[in-house]
């Protein structure tokens, strides 16, 4: 079966598979389908056997990442393994997840995509966070702790039982606003898109129609809008990675706290560039307090990169035999993913107070706020005059606090540079990065883009608005089309990827955690969403058609021209 784009390789390496989408059973497993490319299962089989030395252990699968994605990953794969982790470990150096870009982030969820794919991971991973507590809370017994006492990483949140909402699941919608011709013929497209991929409750609306659903947005330069009236909205990401981590914990699935430093690699006979990584060298913290160090090593089938915006620098990590390996071979297919800064403003409007907004998208200057938590939402209601008549008070009384942010200007947009020993090529001196916003930042983004935009968006209430707080996190930017990948590395085949969301990892990790889990446990195949779009191959194919004139190395921009793009997602929350 040909991919929707119509452009796969067709090589002996690169075969597409068939779609099945197998609606909302989780675990549900369709028909075979044809081989991965790269396909690294020529490894052996996991023992359950301990290592002789405490300081040598051994895994099936070591997932390098304990976010969203990484814990995704291992809770789908024990899954369908029988609720059986043994053998699943997740390395996480971030113990408290104060740096994570999940939890960073504005925590939300849409289904207004342009691509038939990413829609489809939306409506599974909606119904993921609907289903938390059945899938991740319901068959506990709360008297029992299932915390290891002996972890280093920080201990999940405990949740009351039938919760009903652990994840904090506020469906609320996204709205997408298009001012000129140009994008008002690209919200119909991407809207016809939606719909046949199953999205129906996504709704195109002329301005009259917003102006009576939102009565406190400006539409006089409004063409039409987008609005999902369910399936959409924001979640708590923080409660959707403890939950992930008490299932997993429960499964048997180990988490430990480090990261790794070097890899014990051996080539393939068949395959000149190819090798398969057979040890991972871990740099454990062993004490939360005292931060002790360890070094351990682990015995791999296979090695899952979840980093996030790290992912770049651990796969290069592992391609190398230590920290001060100067002798191995650069990776000549590097990932294209880079970590960048993003940052978020939460404000006050007392005169909003009572009603919710939804994540609500700028049409000229990409701007995004929506409400917090807990508020009210507008309704219809035929008094124009009367806006007060418009607010629904059916959750309570809104307190008028919104979260707001924008992405820089691609001339300020740079790499985050993690290592601190090389100039990021960007204007900017700040090179250390830092989870609070630097004044450049909120004079740069929140005075001069932000808050013109909400004025200009709801001009009666944004007016007069006092900032709160503010923090920043990363994004794990994919520079050529701001698009997942989910695939084997053609150099180190038994590294899966699971990399370059570009802002929507976090809403997509119930469905690219199963996506991956899948690839691993039935022989590089998956079984309920065809994911091959977002093969590696689309970023290489170039050096495998010519390798003359092509650098080995991209620089975050420079080789953008030579790689054929996926259809462009608009990189936002």
């Amino acid at each position: 079966m040909k991919g929707a784009r119509g452009m796969a390789p067709t090589t002996q390496h690169q075969q597409q598979r068939q779609c099945l989408y197998l609606g909302h059973d989780p675990f549900s497993i369709g028909a075979a389908t044809k081989s991965r490319p790269f396909s690294p299962f020529a490894t052996a089989s996991f023992s359950s056997s301990t290592a002789a030395s405490p300081f040598t252990k051994t895994a099936n699968v070591l997932i390098v990442g304990g976010g969203p994605i990484g814990c995704s990953t291992a809770y789908h794969l024990a899954k369908m393994r029988g609720d059986d982790g043994r053998g699943i470990v997740v390395v996480e150096k971030d113990a408290t997840y104060a740096h994570a870009s999940a939890t960073l982030s504005a925590g939300g969820i849409r289904q207004q995509f342009s691509l038939k794919q990413n829609v489809q991971m939306s409506q599974y991973s909606i119904d993921f966070l609907r289903r938390a507590q059945e899938l991740l809370y319901d068959d506990e017994d709360n008297d029992k702790d299932t915390a290891d006492e002996t972890m280093t990483l920080a201990a999940p949140q405990q949740h009351q039982k039938k919760d009903n909402n652990p994840v904090q699941l506020e469906e609320h919608g996204y709205l997408f606003l298009a001012s000129t011709e140009t994008g008002r013929q690209l919200m119909v497209q991407n809207h016809e898109t939606q719909h046949r991929a199953g999205a129906t409750d996504i709704y195109l609306m002329s301005p009259s129609e917003l102006s009576e659903k939102f009565p406190w947005l400006y539409t006089d330069d409004i063409l039409l809008g987008s609005f999902g009236r369910a399936g959409e909205g924001w979640f708590d990401p923080w409660s959707l990675i403890q939950g992930l981590r008490h299932k997993c914990l429960k499964m048997g699935v180990q988490f430990v706290t480090g990261s790794p430093v070097g890899t014990t690699r051996e080539s393939r006979a068949t395959a000149r560039h190819e090798q398969i990584i057979r040890q991972v060298h871990i740099e454990e913290t062993n004490n939360a307090k005292t931060k002790a160090k360890v070094m351990k090593t682990y015995h791999v089938d296979h090695v899952v990169n979840a980093a996030g915006a790290h992912c770049r620098a651990v796969l290069n990590t592992l391609a190398m035999n230590g920290s001060n390996d100067t002798s191995s071979t650069p990776l000549e297919y590097p990932i294209p993913v880079y970590p960048r800064k993003r940052c978020i403003f939460s404000f006050h409007c007392p005169k909003a107070e009572g009603w919710i907004a939804p994540l609500t998208v700028c049409p000229t200057t990409g701007v995004y706020f929506r409400s917090t938590q807990g508020a009210t939402v507008f309704r219809s209601n035929n008094n124009k005059d009367d806006k007060a008549a418009a607010v629904s008070k059916a959750k309570g009384s809104g307190s008028g606090h919104f979260l707001a942010g924008v992405s820089p200007p691609a001339d300020q947009d740079c790499n985050v540079d993690f290592d601190y020993s090389r100039n990021n090529n960007c204007s900017s001196n700040d090179t250390l990065f830092s989870t609070t916003p630097s004044a450049q930042d909120y004079e740069t983004l929140f005075e001069d883009v932000i808050w013109p935009s909400l004025y200009e968006r709801a001009p009666d209430y944004f007016g007069e608005i006092k900032v709160q707080n503010s923090w920043c996190g990363m994004y794990e930017y994919n520079i050529l089309d701001q698009n997942g990948i989910i695939d084997f590395h053609p150099e180190l085949t038994n590294v899966l990827m699971v990399n370059g969301f570009s802002g929507h990892g976090l809403q997509h990790s119930p469905a690219s955690g199963r996506a991956a889990a899948e690839l691993l446990q039935y022989n590089g195949k998956f079984q309920s969403l065809d994911l091959s779009l977002f093969n590696f191959a689309r970023l290489c194919r170039e050096k495998h058609q010519s390798r003359a004139g092509v650098p080995a190395h991209d620089s975050g921009g420079a080789a953008q021209s030579q790689w054929p793009p996926l259809v462009f997602e608009q990189a936002i929350v």
